[in-house]
């Protein structure tokens, strides 16, 4: 299985040329892709580093990976502990006078459902999930589409536009955060809100715990470096909430500028 597909030359939010490493590993393993025998383990550990952006400040790491490699990707379980999380966030959506049935709900990455089933308990109706790996909600198989976005996603959804689009913990994964980015705000009606869920770096930093710095996880962002990936595709938070759950993360709630 091939992973990397290149090193980066330049900032993959700013463009600016100035990569500085700050770290690096030996023979780190390719987290949440299990091999089926010891060798091919052996294979997947990759040396890795850590770069940092001499203009913007963004930390990401050198390689670009392989997308292909998210359809053997298994993220671990959240367990029952991150529900109340789930529907913190999903009560932060605002709607106005619509009601959550009529909002029109696509999440991108959405794995084996943890969030579908916090949007269904609040009434949302409406949800769909686009998803590479074959993890399924049991029972609302209906609402997949697999594939890898935004390349696979199919004609008669790209032409839709949402009320609601969501990506949690998967906009990290990016080789290209700024095209997904613009990719993901066509999708959204006028008047529609933007959800991203991304580890927070600041949190990481201040509480020591670095387990979230891996290969596949192409970026770390902190507030300022999403917001300027944000405008750059004419999208700007309107709220945030953080929370101590998956290492540390932050919910930007976006809106178009």
């Amino acid at each position: 299985m091939k992973i990397v597909l290149g090193r980066t030359s330049a900032c993959r939010v700013c463009g600016s040329g100035q990569l500085d490493t700050v770290a690096a590993f030996k023979d780190f393993p390719l987290t949440a892709v299990f091999p089926i025998s010891r060798e091919e383990s052996l294979s997947l550990a990759r040396d890795c580093e850590v770069l940092t952006c001499g203009a913007c400040g963004t930390v990401q790491m050198a390689d670009n990976i392989d997308p292909e490699v998210y359809m053997r990707y298994e993220a671990p379980s959240s367990g029952n502990w991150s529900r109340d999380w789930l529907l913190k966030i999903v009560d932060g959506i605002p709607l106005g006078a619509k009601k959550p049935g009529d909002a029109a709900v696509l999440e991108i990455g959405g794995g084996s459902g943890a969030f579908l089933s916090a949007l269904l308990e609040r009434g949302f109706s409406s949800s769909m999930v686009m998803e590479p790996s074959s993890a399924r909600l049991a029972g609302q198989e209906h609402r997949y589409v697999s594939g890898l976005f935004p390349d696979e996603l199919p004609a008669e959804i790209s032409r839709r536009r949402f009320d609601v689009v969501v990506m949690r913990h998967a906009l990290e994964h990016f080789n290209d955060p700024a095209r997904i980015v613009r990719k993901l705000g066509e999708l959204l009606t006028d008047e529609g809100m933007l959800i991203i869920e991304v580890p927070e770096l600041s949190q990481l930093i201040e509480s020591g715990d670095y387990s979230l710095v891996y290969p596949l996880h192409v970026m770390q962002f902190s507030r300022a470096t999403l917001t300027m990936l944000l405008e750059q595709a004419g999208l700007g938070p309107k709220s945030w909430i953080s929370g101590p759950h998956y290492g540390g993360s932050m919910v930007a709630y976006c809106r178009r500028i």
